[in-house]
């Protein structure tokens, strides 16, 4: 019992309780996001997965046809998010799991541990070891009898397509490669020395606002994004054609399918050592889209519809094993 002289104890005050309470409601919010986020990904047909890896659980999804014979190993193409991107939006950036249905292959999405791959860039190079996770969940999905280990393909855009150079460089585990609105990091290019030939698909857009087509920085937005320096397109489709021991370039326009201001001319590598050609599809006018599927805006540019993506990069690795 309080003494008739004693102060009352103070009371907490309203704000503290009222943050408190709005914290909780934010916290519940995430939770039932993140819940509905899972619950849409299982609708659509993605299985989601851990994998401890560097004393973490890494998480990644993966798409596998119906129509796959169970036990037996499949072709793979691994699909690498952008920065600030996931695995399910990915999944629906691309429709991979449509290609997959029509052309019976498993697909694998990782997601990075934090905002951004550890692409090869300086800015990123303090990230998690994304070339041991990925080497990991290959080697697992390997075990499991759900991947054949020779036929690995893997697709990025953005900050995923320079990783999927990254893992071309650093690694012997791909049969083929496509980078979407993804030059290479000009770090990576410096260290760069592929174990073998490694066949890659280029789709590089001239008026692209984030990936400088000229070379330098990648464009951040009010802190958004990892920055950090590219070589031009130019650049880098040499590098690989280099690399690869390419023949002499073949350049032809793609027709027109729609009227958005842009256009596309192909160029093709060929003669290359073991069969590694290279080919860039130059998005002239265009912005920093997936082609085909992308959606014009004023923060990524123009989306070409001249060439599909995806479709275009399953082409290419169809014609190397896939």
């Amino acid at each position: 019992m309080t003494h008739p002289e004693s102060p009352m104890p103070p009371r907490p005050p309203r704000r503290r309780w009222r943050r408190f309470a709005l914290g909780l409601a934010l916290l519940a919010g995430l939770f039932a996001g993140l819940a509905a986020w899972r619950d849409r990904a299982a609708a659509d047909g993605l299985e989601h997965g851990t994998l401890n890896f560097g004393g973490a659980a890494r998480s990644y999804y993966l798409y596998r046809p119906a129509r796959l014979p169970a036990g037996t190993p499949a072709p793979a193409v691994i699909v690498l998010h952008g920065g600030l991107g996931n695995g399910e939006r990915v999944a629906k950036q691309s429709r991979i799991t449509d290609y997959a249905d029509r052309l019976g292959f498993v697909a694998v999405l990782p997601e990075a541990a934090g905002t951004q791959w550890n692409d090869g860039r300086e800015t990123t190079a303090g990230n998690a070891d994304d070339v041991g996770f990925i080497s990991a969940l290959i080697d697992s999905l390997v075990k499991k009898g759900t991947v054949d280990p020779a036929r690995v393909f893997a697709i990025g855009v953005s900050n995923g397509g320079m990783m999927a150079q990254r893992l071309a460089c650093d690694t012997g585990r791909l049969a083929a490669v496509a980078a979407i609105v993804a030059n290479m990091p000009s770090a990576l290019m410096r260290r760069c020395s592929p174990a073998r030939p490694v066949p890659i698909v280029f789709f590089l857009s001239t008026a692209d606002p984030i990936m400088p087509f000229n070379g330098g920085d990648v464009t951040t937005f009010a802190g958004r994004g990892a920055g950090g320096a590219v070589a031009s397109a130019g650049q880098t489709v040499d590098f690989w054609a280099r690399a690869n021991q390419c023949g002499p370039e073949r350049s032809s326009r793609l027709p027109d399918r729609v009227d958005d201001g842009t256009h596309v001319v192909q160029h093709d590598f060929s003669q290359c050592r073991a069969g590694a050609e290279v080919r860039f599809f130059e998005v002239i006018g265009g912005g920093h889209n997936w082609p085909g599927l992308g959606r014009s805006t004023p923060f990524t540019g123009t989306a070409t519809q001249d060439v599909d993506g995806t479709q275009a990069s399953l082409d290419f690795f169809r014609a190397h094993g896939l």
